[in-house]
Parts: C-alpha cells; structure tokens; sequence
C-alpha cells in the first residue's frame, strides 16, 4: 500500500516531536579515571634482594663438596659454573670492585685493600677512573632504598660498599651470619650485601683441595640457610619479592696473580624461577663477576648508566617466571 507523502512527513514530524521530548541530562564530558591499582599491589611487587660473595671458592670446589643448602636453592634457580676469570692481576679487592662497579680490573684499576684506583702512569695525565658502584647508581635513583652492608673487612664495608645505608664489620663470618639474620628478622632492608671468608682462608692455609675448606663451605651453607629461613619467615614475606644472588669473588685463589684462578659460580635464587644452567641454554649466557652490578639495578628498577661498561644484565630473559 502506498503511503501519501502529506500523510509520510506528517508520521515522521510525530516522531521527531517524541523523541525531543526526553528527558535531557547535562553532557558530563569525556571521563579519563587514570588507572588506580589495588591497595596491596605495590607491596606485592616490592623487589629485596640478598647478595652473598663466598670468597675465594671455585665452581669446581663447590660442585665437589655439594652444600646441603646450596643444593636445594639450585632448585629453583638459574645458575652458572662457568664464571669468566678476571684479568691479572687478581686480588678481593679487584673482584669485589669489578663485582660492585660492572668493570673489569682494567677499567676500573682497583687491585689492593685500599679499593683507591691506581694511576695509569706517573705523570697522572691519563685521570684516575671515578669508581661509581651500583649502591651509589641505586641511591640516585632513589634515596628512599635501604642498603645494608655486613662483612669482617673493614675498608670494603667503608670505602667500597660506603653507600650503603647501615655498615656492619664483624669479627668472623658466624658474626656475619647472624648479624644478617637480626637484620632480615628485625629490619626492612631492601639489599643486604654479605661477605664470607672462611673458606678462602682455610684454602690460603692449607690448598683449596683441602678438607678445611669444605668444613668451612658447608658451615658457611648453614649459615645461607639460615639468612633465608629468616627471610621466609618475616611477617611481610608474601608482599615482597626476593632474589638472593650468590657467588664468588674468583675460584680458587687468594693470592694476587694467582695461576691457579679457576672459573667461579653465580647463582640466582628466586622461589618462582625454573631451574636451568645458563651456560647450557641455546643460546648460552656467558656471565662475569662484572655482571652483579648490572643484575642489582635491574632487580631494583634501575637503568644501567653508560659507566657501567663490562655487566650485562640477563636476569631480565626470565622476566615472566618472576615478574609481579
């Protein structure tokens, strides 16, 4: 049936007369509510760390002896037996500034207890390296992280490790264990640095082969233990996110150009990693002494500056096991 157009525009002005006569609201705009996470959610997140050197103890010591502890931690981490050696001359002092600063010894020139970098040449018209290590790069992000330092050698906690919040020097390494204990049980430290001799010592003494060495590493293992036990029972432990990186100054050896340097061990413990041997992965992950700097900023959020010049960050590949 065909409409009449009179009739059409007549329906279609009722129309538009009912629908003009709605109800009206003011227009609100467009609303842009920036996204506001829950409560617990930045708890969760929070990044703590703890990082222990065993001086002096080679990979193949260690894989020797087996520590109970340390056998267990492997399990839910990744891990390398192949620590490039450092350049010569090799020395603590050398292998904590190339651990602290991410630069080898030739870059960053510290080689004795003073941890002063030595001038290129005696004329001093080739400067003397600035030695900025990952504690200071981390407090000029923000002030607000806390940083403990707790070993028996005085000038690293006071020259090298200075930047830290709360400096600790004890009298042996079962002093540096519970020290670091009362401090993960009592404290809120974000990194805790700790150092342990024993075994370097004994091995100086007597030969890395010897059986006082593995006395030392598997007391030394007891107290690791002990230092993630307390971090597992503090009260805020389901809102924190933990790393411990354990490793070694150089293996097997204490004595300055040793010949006997052999490769060390790295080993990054985190409850959500799945096990795996860097060094076996396709493509392999050739790690250095030089890298534990870079792994401390990037744990903390941290960009990794231009200074930092021989670590590499590779924590960052397993990002999704541990990220929340």
């Amino acid at each position: 049936m065909k409409i009449h157009p009179v009739l059409y525009f007549f329906l279609y002005a009722v129309v538009l007369a009912g629908s003009n006569g709605c109800t009206k609201f003011p227009d609100p705009g467009t609303i842009d509510e920036p996204y506001r996470p829950a409560a617990d959610t930045s708890a969760l997140q929070r990044r703590k760390m703890l990082f222990i050197s065993i001086d002096g103890v080679s990979a193949d010591v260690l894989n020797t002896i087996k520590p109970a502890f340390i056998q267990e931690l492997l399990a839910k981490s990744k891990y390398t037996w192949n620590v490039a050696a450092a350049p010569k001359p090799v020395t603590n002092a050398a292998s904590w500034a190339s651990m602290m600063t991410g630069n080898d010894t030739l870059r960053h020139r510290i080689y004795d207890s003073t941890f002063y970098a030595t001038p290129v040449d005696s004329t001093n018209k080739i400067p003397v390296p600035v030695n900025l290590t990952a504690l200071r790069h981390l407090h000029n992000k923000s002030q607000s992280i806390q940083i403990t330092a707790i070993a028996p050698w005085y000038n690293l906690v006071h020259t090298l490790l200075a930047d830290a919040n709360n400096r600790l020097v004890t009298a042996d390494d079962a002093a540096t264990g519970s020290q670091a204990v009362a401090e993960l049980k009592t404290k809120d430290p974000d990194l805790v640095i700790t150092q342990f001799i024993s075994a370097q010592q004994a091995g100086i003494q007597n030969g890395f082969n010897d059986g006082s060495v593995a006395d030392a590493l598997r007391t030394i293992d007891g107290y690791i233990k002990e230092m993630v036990r307390a971090i597992q029972q503090r009260p805020t432990y389901q809102k924190e996110n933990w790393m411990v990186l354990l490793t070694t100054t150089q293996g097997g050896s204490g004595l300055r150009n040793d010949a006997n340097v052999a490769p060390g061990f790295m080993i990054a413990y985190n409850v959500r990693f799945n096990p795996a041997n860097l060094f076996t992965l396709t493509p392999a992950i050739s790690v250095r002494k030089e890298d534990v700097a870079a792994q401390l900023l990037y744990w903390f959020r941290t960009a990794v500056p231009s200074v930092v010049s021989d670590g590499r960050v590779w924590i960052d590949r397993f990002e999704s096991e541990f990220y929340q």
